[in-house]
């Protein structure tokens, strides 16, 4: 049992320490540069991170009576707000969550129908993100 909590704080470690480099690199970063990091942040923290970007994405529509294409957070502190919380959410989901619902499924206590649409979710969230780095052609 100590292996793995040791190996589940390595892996815990490692996504924080990616998480945190990529939205500093990503902050510091100019240009594509910034737009990859963007890309990074969403890809570790799916599906969740992806909820957050287009949810700040449409309160901000809200706010400044216009829609923001994704990856159209250029301001300097919406980009740290919005990394902030999708690795906030990221962290959450895959270091608190999952493991509880692991941890249930193990006992019976739930239903595989959590997995199932958690993989849905991850599928179609993943289906979003590469829509937008390879756009169709028309």
């Amino acid at each position: 049992m100590q292996s793995k909590l040791s190996s589940f704080n390595i892996i815990k470690a490692v996504w924080l320490t990616l998480s945190v480099g990529v939205a500093i690199f990503g902050l510091l970063a100019q240009g594509d540069s910034s737009v990859v990091a963007s890309y990074l942040i969403w890809l570790l923290t799916l599906p969740s991170g992806i909820a957050v970007y287009f949810g700040v994405s449409f309160a901000l529509s809200f706010i400044a009576k216009e829609s923001l294409g994704f990856g159209g957070l250029y301001d300097f502190s919406l980009t740290l707000f919005t990394y902030l919380l999708a690795i906030i959410f990221g962290y959450f989901q895959w270091f608190i969550v999952v493991p509880k619902e692991i941890y249930k499924l193990k006992k019976n206590k739930t239903s595989r129908a959590w997995f199932i649409v958690y993989f849905i979710l991850i599928i179609f969230s993943v289906y979003l993100f590469l829509g937008h780095i390879f756009p169709s052609v028309d």
